[in-house]
C-alpha cells in the first residue's frame, strides 16, 4: 500500500506544507474525540444504574471491589468481571462519587482508543489512513455513545486494541513473545466481559500463521502456547470466586445455583446467541422484568440481513462501502497480517451479532467501530491510489462513492420522515453526487483528489450528526440517535426509580434499628436507593427478580434478628401482572404487612411495586403514613 494520497495534497490547491498539515491533524482528531466524549458528561445522571450502584458498593470496601459486588452488605455480585467498574471505583474515590467521575474513565478509554488505531493504522498503511481511521473512529456515533456511558465495552475495545499493538509482524524474532503479550491482553479483556473479548482471536490465529516464519509445528505450538496463557489469564479472577465458599462471598447474579462457571457458559454466553437458553420462552423471560427489554435489538430480528437494517446500521456502518474496498485494498497489498487481523475483527464479529438469539443490544455495536474505521481509511486510500494509477481500476472511484450515496440513503431512510434526517441525506447526497461528477467528468475548479476529499466529508456529515445528537438527547443510555426517540421501557424505569426515591423519608423515619434499609425483587429496583443512600439495599431476586439470591427462610431470619423491616416485590410491566412468583417473594406476601403507599405519597397508588412491612409484632393494619 503506497501514500500516494499523502503526496497529492498539493493536487487540491492547498498551500500548506504537508508535514506542517500533518503534524497539525492528529491533535485536531485528538481533541474532536475529547470534545465528543465530554461535552456535559455526566449531566444525563447515572447511565446504567445497575452498574453505578455496584461502584458505590464496592467504595471503600476491599471485600466487596474484590467480587463485584452489587450492594453495601454483599450480598449480591453483578454479571460480569469487576475489572472496568474498578477502574470506575477508582475515578470515584479521587473525584468523588458523581455520574462525571463514572462516566469519565470511559471518555478517556475511547480517547486513547482512537490514538492507538492511529498508531496501528499508521505503521501498516501511512499517515493519511492512519489520521482518516482516527477521525471514523473519533465519529462514530456508537463509540461516542458508549463512551459516554459508565458501560464496561470502552475499556474492551482499548485492551483489545492493545492486544492487535501487541500481536507480531512479519519476521519479528520475538514473534512467540509478541503472540504471548497479545494473548494475555486477551485474557484481560475476558476479565473486563468475559466471552465477548474472544471475537479477535480467530483473526490473532491467521495472521501469526502467516507471520511467523518458522516451521508449521512450530507456528502450533506458539499457538498453542498462546492460548495457555489466554486461559491462565482469563482464568485469574473466576478461579478466586470458584475457589472461594459460597458463605464467603456475594452469590452470583444472574444464575440460578451461584455458580461463576453457569455465569461464563450460560448467562454471558449461551444466553446471547441462543433463544432457548431462556427455556425456550425469550418473550416469558423479557417480561419477567421492564429492564430485560433494554437488551432487545431495537426490534432487528437475528439473521444474515441484521446489521444492515437502517435500525442498527446507523450506529457502527455508515462506511460500510469504503470498509470492503478497504479489505480490497489490504489483500491487494498482500498486507496480510493487516488484513487477517482487521478483517477477522470485523467478519467474526459481524457474524455473532448478525445470528445472536439471544440476550442482545445495539450497543454491542461497539465492537465493530475499530475494524469499520480502519478498514474504511485504508478504502479511502486504496481509492485514490486507484485513481492516480493507469487503467480501468480508477473507475472503482466513482463506483464507490455511487455506492455510498446509495448506502447512506438506505440508513437515513426514516420509518416517519423527519426533517433532519432528511436535511442529512440532502447533504450527504450533494456532496457524494458532486464528488462523483467531478470525477467522471472532471471540473475545472475541482482536482480529482478534492473531489474524493469531497466526497468523504460527505460521508461524515451523518455520523457526525448522529454524534452531535447523541450528547444532546443520550438520556443516559449507551445508543446513538440524533434526535429523541419514544422509550417506553426507558420512561418506564425512570418514573419507577421516582416514585421508589419518594418513599426513601418515610423509609428512614420507620426502619428503626434495621442494619438494612429495604430489600428489594430486583436490582433494578434497588439501584435508585443505592446510588441516592449510599446504604445497604439487598436485592433478593438478583437482576431481573427471579434469581434465588435469598430464599424465604433468609429473608425470615432478616426480619427475626431486626435487620430488615421493609421489602418491595415488584411487578412486570405487562398489564400490571404480578412477575413470577419466588420463594422470597411468597413469604413476604405471606408474612408482611402491605402498606399503603398513597397513603405516605398522595398519588402514588399504581406503582408497578408494592412495599410490605415485616415487623413481626404488628397488629395486622396497615401502618400510617409518617408513624415510627
Amino acid at each position: 500500500m503506497s501514500d500516494n494520497f499523502s503526496t497529492a495534497i498539493g493536487d487540491t490547491g492547498i498551500s500548506v506544507p504537508r508535514a506542517a498539515t500533518l503534524r497539525l491533524a492528529l491533535p485536531c482528531v485528538v481533541a474532536l474525540a475529547a470534545i465528543l466524549r465530554l461535552w456535559h458528561l455526566g449531566e444525563a445522571g447515572f447511565g446504567t444504574e445497575y452498574y453505578a450502584a455496584s461502584v458505590r458498593g464496592m467504595l471503600g470496601d476491599g471485600h466487596n471491589m474484590l467480587f463485584g459486588a452489587f450492594d453495601q452488605a454483599g450480598i449480591l455480585a453483578i454479571d460480569k468481571p469487576p475489572l472496568a467498574l474498578w477502574v470506575q471505583t477508582l475515578s470515584a474515590s479521587l473525584l468523588g462519587y458523581n455520574p462525571f467521575a463514572l462516566m469519565l474513565p470511559q471518555a478517556m478509554e475511547g480517547c486513547l482508543a482512537v490514538l492507538l488505531v492511529w498508531h496501528l493504522t499508521r505503521r501498516d498503511f501511512g499517515e493519511v489512513a492512519a489520521l482518516l481511521a482516527a477521525l471514523f473512529l473519533a465519529l462514530t456515533p456508537i463509540c461516542v455513545a458508549v463512551d459516554r456511558s459508565n458501560n464496561t465495552d470502552s475499556l474492551l475495545v482499548l485492551v483489545l486494541l492493545l492486544a492487535v499493538w501487541a500481536m507480531p509482524r512479519a519476521g519479528d524474532p520475538a514473534a512467540p513473545w509478541r503472540l504471548v503479550t497479545a494473548m494475555a491482553l486477551t485474557g484481560v479483556g475476558f476479565n473486563v466481559k468475559m466471552l465477548a473479548a474472544f471475537g479477535v482471536l480467530p483473526g490473532f490465529a491467521a495472521a501469526y500463521a502467516v507471520a511467523a516464519h518458522v516451521s508449521r509445528p512450530r507456528r502450533l505450538l506458539h499457538l498453542v502456547a498462546g492460548g495457555m496463557v489466554l486461559a491462565f489469564v482469563s482464568g485469574t479472577w473466576i478461579s478466586v470466586v470458584a475457589l472461594t465458599p459460597a458463605a464467603d462471598r456475594p452469590y452470583i447474579d444472574s444464575t440460578t445455583d451461584n455458580s461463576i462457571l453457569d455465569l461464563v457458559v450460560n448467562h454471558n454466553g449461551l444466553q446471547r446467541f441462543v433463544p432457548r437458553a431462556w427455556g425456550g420462552n425469550a418473550a416469558a423471560a423479557t417480561a419477567l422484568s421492564p429492564l430485560l427489554a433494554r437488551f432487545a435489538a431495537r426490534g432487528v430480528p437475528a439473521g444474515p440481513a441484521r446489521l444492515i437494517d437502517p435500525r442498527l446500521a446507523h450506529q457502527a456502518l455508515w462506511l460500510l462501502p469504503l470498509a470492503f474496498a478497504g479489505a480490497a485494498g489490504m489483500i491487494a497489498a498482500r498486507k496480510r497480517e493487516a488484513a487477517c487481523i482487521w478483517i477477522g475483527w470485523a467478519v467474526t464479529y459481524g457474524l455473532v451479532f448478525s445470528f445472536a438469539g439471544g440476550l442482545f443490544s445495539a450497543y454491542y455495536l461497539v465492537m465493530l467501530g475499530p475494524p469499520m474505521a480502519v478498514l474504511a481509511a485504508v478504502g479511502v486510500v486504496t481509492l485514490a491510489d486507484a485513481w492516480r494509477g493507469a487503467g480501468r481500476w480508477r473507475w472503482w472511484v466513482p463506483l464507490v462513492l455511487m455506492l455510498s450515496v446509495a448506502w447512506q440513503a438506505h440508513i437515513l431512510r426514516p420509518e416517519t420522515w423527519d426533517s433532519r434526517q432528511g436535511a442529512l441525506l440532502t447533504a450527504a447526497i450533494g456532496g457524494l453526487m458532486l464528488a462523483s461528477v467531478a470525477l467522471l467528468k472532471p471540473i475545472r475548479a475541482v482536482a480529482p483528489m478534492a473531489a474524493i476529499t469531497i466526497g468523504v466529508t460527505a460521508l461524515l456529515i451523518a455520523p457526525a450528526a448522529w454524534s452531535i445528537g447523541t450528547i444532546a438527547f443520550e438520556g443516559g443510555r449507551p445508543l446513538a440517535r440524533i434526535q429523541p426517540t419514544p422509550d417506553r421501557v426507558g420512561r418506564a424505569v425512570a418514573r419507577q426509580n421516582a416514585e421508589i426515591l419518594q418513599l426513601l423519608p418515610y423509609l428512614r423515619r420507620n426502619r428503626g434499628d434495621a442494619a438494612i434499609l429495604a430489600a428489594t425483587s430486583s436490582a433494578v429496583l434497588a439501584a435508585p436507593l443505592i446510588i441516592a443512600t449510599g446504604e445497604p439495599v439487598v436485592p433478593y431476586g438478583g437482576f431481573i427478580g427471579t434469581i434465588p439470591v435469598l430464599d424465604g427462610a433468609a429473608i425470615a431470619r432478616l426480619a427475626d434478628n431486626g435487620d430488615l423491616r421493609f421489602a418491595f416485590v415488584e411487578e412486570s410491566s405487562t398489564g400490571g401482572a404480578r412477575a413470577a412468583e419466588t420463594e422470597a417473594t411468597r413469604w413476604i406476601r405471606a408474612h408482611g404487612t402491605r402498606v399503603d403507599l398513597s397513603s405516605i405519597v398522595p398519588g402514588l397508588e399504581h406503582t408497578r411495586f408494592e412495599l410490605f412491612d415485616l415487623r413481626r409484632d404488628q397488629p395486622g393494619a396497615t401502618p400510617p403514613a409518617g408513624s415510627d
